[in-house]
């Protein structure tokens, strides 16, 4: 009897750790570095096999979700009042040149 591999097992697709280090760039010990860190909030292991880790695509794309809103917040009114400010400023700036 032949089992499915381990990716397959939840009927999702699962990525090892390693796999995981590979999709944002960092070495092994990193993404564990990450798991520890409760301040990253890095998503636990969906599975362990023989020790090994697998996560879910689904939930590394909620993580990536959650980060990539946290990092751009939308733009308020008074982001784009500073940022008109600051192009008002430029223009100031070359009509003295001139």
């Amino acid at each position: 009897m032949t089992l499915p591999h381990p990716r397959q097992l939840i009927g999702v697709t699962c990525l090892p750790d390693s796999r995981i280090a590979l999709r944002y760039g960092v070495c092994l010990r990193t993404v564990k570095r990450w798991r520890e860190n409760a301040n990253v909030r890095f998503p636990k292991p969906d599975l362990r096999i023989n020790g090994r880790a697998f996560t879910s695509e689904s939930t590394l794309n909620a993580f990536d979700d959650l980060r990539r809103q946290q990092a751009s917040p939308p733009p308020t009114a008074t982001t784009t009042a500073t940022t008109d400010h600051i192009g008002e400023r430029i223009k100031e700036r070359d009509k003295k040149q001139e």
